[in-house]
């Protein structure tokens, strides 16, 4: 499975005019991988494999033993002496992950709201390095993705220095023909060295 930014990256070179067997080359990703990616407008998720457990009979009964109790609690030892009298044979921690997980659903905790918002474009920009190839010739890849559109950029180097990271930005800004209004880096070596290095949210910028 390829990750997101894989994804992006060999849609970017294909657009570039880059072929399949040199992004092959330059990202060490399969042939056969990219060709099936570029057929694909986004990045599918691997399907979810489901496996049979011992418990899978027992599973109806114990979540209506939970249901019933709720808001109480009950026991997993007590639910796993009740199903072995009915032929349960697998282990309690198999139960109590299970039991685990019906609470969750029953009893969810309350979470901090999350505010979520589009970028208008323009506006923003997410920049970071992805390591193609590591060893004495290393691949390094600046990518810049803009927040509204998705659209991005890539840029292979052989290393990752100040001067070129900042060359990078440019030639970012020429291909897009404009600069964002801001840019989010993710902790990047590149732009911090050091977080909080002078207090709570005060950091210490390269």
């Amino acid at each position: 499975m390829i990750t997101y930014e894989e994804f992006i990256m060999i849609h970017t070179l294909y657009k570039q005019g880059y072929s399949i067997r040199a992004i092959a080359r330059m990202t060490g990703l399969d042939r056969r991988t990219i060709s099936k990616r570029l057929k694909e407008k986004g990045l599918k998720p691997r399907k979810k494999v489901e496996y049979k457990s011992k418990l899978d009979p027992f599973k109806n009964y114990i979540r209506q033993r939970i249901a019933d109790a709720l808001p109480n609690k009950i026991p997993s030892s007590v639910i796993y002496r009740e199903i072995v009298d009915k032929g349960y044979e697998g282990k309690i921690r198999i139960l109590q992950s299970y039991m685990s997980s019906l609470y969750k659903e029953f009893l969810p905790l309350k979470e901090e709201k999350v505010i979520r918002f589009e970028t208008a474009p323009g506006v923003q920009a997410q920049v970071d390095w992805s390591v193609i190839k590591g060893g004495k010739n290393p691949i390094y890849a600046f990518v810049m993705i803009l927040g509204y559109s998705r659209y991005a950029y890539v840029y292979f180097t052989d290393n990752m220095r100040q001067e070129t990271f900042q060359e990078c930005h440019k030639k970012a800004f020429d291909f897009f023909e404009g600069v964002p209004k801001s840019i989010l880096y993710d902790n990047l070596k590149s732009v911090v060295i050091q977080r909080n290095a002078y207090g709570a949210t005060k950091h210490k910028f390269n």
